[in-house]
């Protein structure tokens, strides 16, 4: 463990050496925001409806918002039930939201974390539900239960994260993935990961690298692997991602390659992508990839 703080550490030297890109603006309250044209803001009605675009007037009496179509609308401070400021980022010189599932990659943790209260209900394959939270600021406690039918045994895996550093471009964590079996067949002992991880970067473009030892029946291995990923928003609701692992095992190297595309609105996430590996070149025929299919429900981002 002591090795891979130490690496750990000397990732985020470099990273932060490397890096020179802004953070992006974070959500927060806008109850009181003045008129501002430099942020987008959200305005939820008390009869539910919401209002996007930027404060151009703000009185005691009423509010007065446009929206990103131009068109202008002036709303008293009676019929406002909350006023949020969006996190948003800047494409073409136009303001678009931002991924709201940045925590990850498609299944890879990134270095960033979320705030108190945040989190989201994702799923892989359909079979293999996970439900995150951050219990505070940096915290992130995160697992779930395969679902697949018929099975006498189902995995429980678990993943807590901490960041140690989320400051302007750059994001440093440490975390785990424990996973075992339980049911009728459990013989599967404690396995899992512990690793560590930085990202670098904006909200539309970042790189994520990770290093991990590997854990086998509460023994953990010298061998490292690791992560290097990317990601780069084209649109306000396309994201395109790659996650590619290198690994160690005895006496031999495996890699594994995979690239695809996110979509996404405010809340909702759907990642499509394709994984090879060395491992796939060698046993398939003809086309060598796995599809990769996930989704990501994201809750309490209007804090």
């Amino acid at each position: 463990m002591f090795r891979l703080c130490s690496l750990l550490l000397g990732l985020g030297a470099v990273l932060a050496l490397w890096a020179g890109v802004p953070s992006p603006l974070r959500a927060q309250p806008a109850d009181t925001l003045r008129a501002d044209t430099t942020h987008t803001v959200r305005i939820v009605l008390k009869d539910g409806s919401e209002l996007v675009g930027v404060i151009t007037r703000s009185d005691a009496e009423a509010v007065t918002i446009r929206t990103s179509s131009g068109v202008t609308a002036t709303v008293p401070r009676a019929q406002i039930r909350r006023i949020l400021r969006e996190e948003t980022l800047q494409i073409g010189g136009a303001v678009v939201r931002r991924d709201p599932n940045r925590t990850r990659l498609f299944f890879a943790p990134t270095g960033r974390s979320l705030r108190t209260g945040q989190g989201y209900l994702a799923d892989y394959y359909v079979f293999f539900p996970f439900v995150a939270v951050a219990p505070s600021n940096g915290v992130i406690l995160s697992g779930g239960i395969s679902l697949v039918p018929g099975a006498t045994s189902q995995l429980f895996y678990a993943a807590p994260k901490v960041t140690l550093l989320e400051q302007g471009p750059v994001s440093l964590a440490v975390g785990t993935l424990l996973v075992t079996l339980v049911g009728r067949d459990s013989d599967l002992g404690l396995t899992g990961l512990f690793y560590g991880v930085g990202t670098v970067g904006s909200a539309r473009r970042a790189a994520t690298v990770g290093l991990g030892f590997g854990m086998v029946d509460g023994d953990v291995s010298g061998r490292p692997a690791v992560l290097i990923g990317g990601e780069y928003q084209v649109s306000g609701n396309v994201k395109l991602i790659s996650e590619n692992y290198l690994a160690f095992p005895e006496d031999d190297v495996f890699l594994a390659v995979s690239g695809g595309i996110r979509f996404f609105g405010p809340r909702l996430a759907a990642d499509l992508a394709l994984i090879t590996g060395s491992g796939l070149w060698d046993t398939l025929d003809g086309f060598p990839f796995l599809p990769f299919v996930g989704f990501a429900y994201n809750f309490g981002l209007e804090r």
